[in-house]
């Protein structure tokens, strides 16, 4: 149990870590519509409003903004659709890891104008490499014009997941405001917080201002229920597990204790012979069963930190498995939870006094005669 669960544990973090740390962030800020409508025009609130009560939450480390803008990419050899964005490059530094899924070519830097990052995949569609030029076609905010800009690619990035490297590409979030008229303006902002637990909760003062001025502050529990759907099947799961592994261990248990009554019946004859009573003689197999519980479990608890240990040094290599487009990059280290030396063992000596008041309740009716006739 103590393995079955340091792996949930363990599997749990990293999909929240693959879910939130790529690119996502622990908690976003948009127009409340936004999100629903997708509407270009639906841009912050007040951004600089915001900025500031974010400069002021205690909980948010890091934040920056973005500009989301669809989008056509041409080349000299292909033309597609693309979903490009207008990033911060030293915010998202903070909240995101797209520095680090640039592959080839380098980052983009503030200042630098006139520049984009595209997928890997997206990259090869249009047959581009480093230093050639793309043109992007979108409609402008507010008016709908069709305005055009030229870019250098800088860089391809990889962020292993399907969308990003088929479909994103990145530029100054100066150049994506100006390409489609909306200066200053921001579509969202990514927060990051001191500990992602604070996603859970966005209730502080500063987030009720942000929420007055007509924007919604979401968590990553609310942003992907799809993936906190998983993760509380994941507990399900967990307890479906614990409960075979609990019927086998009680079935063993009851043969084992049935087997020690079968061998020692003799020795019960003759304790009940000489007038020890049938309630002595279930506290005597109660305790026994007791004792057996709680050897086991300093056993098990000694397997379990061992081995757990072990598996967390090394972690678990899944890099071969996606789900959802998504691969695990990062190996599975188990974790240690409170549960394993508190929940669960307290279980498992529960059951084991269960399991044994079948066989001590069978032993307070053994009769002496009977006993020592059989025993012999």
């Amino acid at each position: 149990m103590m393995l079955v669960d340091g792996f949930i544990l363990g599997m749990e973090d990293v999909m929240i870590r693959l879910a939130t740390e790529p690119f996502m962030g622990h908690g976003q800020i948009h127009e409340k519509d936004y999100r629903s409508s997708g509407e270009i025009e639906a841009m912050i609130k007040q951004v600089q409003s915001v900025e500031k009560s974010l400069e002021q939450e205690e909980s948010v480390i890091g934040y920056t903004k973005r500009v989301y803008v669809n989008s056509m990419i041409s080349s000299g050899s292909n033309v597609t659709g693309i979903q490009l964005v207008g990033i911060e490059p030293l915010g998202e530094k903070k909240c995101s890891r797209l520095e680090a899924a640039v592959t080839a070519g380098t980052p983009l830097e503030r200042g630098q104008r006139g520049e984009i990052l595209l997928g890997k995949d997206l990259a090869e569609t249009l047959e581009v490499k480093l230093g050639d030029r793309v043109v992007v076609t979108a409609a402008k905010a507010y008016s709908g014009d069709l305005a055009q800009q030229l870019y250098r690619v800088r860089g391809y990035t990889e962020f292993g997941t399907r969308s990003f490297d088929q479909s994103f590409g990145f530029v100054l979030i100066e150049d994506a405001q100006d390409l489609i008229g909306a200066e200053g303006e921001a579509h969202e902002v990514v927060l990051r917080f001191r500990d992602i637990k604070f996603a859970n909760s966005m209730n502080s003062d500063q987030f009720t201002h942000i929420r007055d001025l007509g924007n919604e502050a979401k968590g990553w529990p609310e942003l992907m229920p799809e993936l906190q759907s998983m993760l509380d099947m994941s507990q399900y799961s967990v307890t479906i597990t614990g409960l075979i592994l609990f019927v086998l261990v009680a079935l063993v248990l009851l043969n084992t204790i049935f087997m020690s009554l079968h061998e020692r019946i003799f020795e019960f004859g003759v304790t009940r012979a000489i007038g020890t009573r049938a309630s002595q003689i279930f506290l005597l197999i109660m305790t026994e069963t007791a004792c057996l519980g709680i050897l086991s479990i300093i056993v098990g608890l000694a397997i379990g930190v061992a081995a757990l240990s072990l598996l967390k040094h090394y972690g678990i290599d899944y890099s071969d498995l996606e789900i959802g487009g998504i691969s695990f990059q990062d190996p599975i280290r188990p974790q240690f939870s409170i549960n394993q030396f508190t929940r669960i063992p307290l279980l498992v000596f529960c059951l084991t006094l269960i399991g044994g008041i079948i066989p001590a309740f069978s032993a307070t009716r053994i009769t002496p005669a009977k006993a020592l006739k059989e025993g012999k």
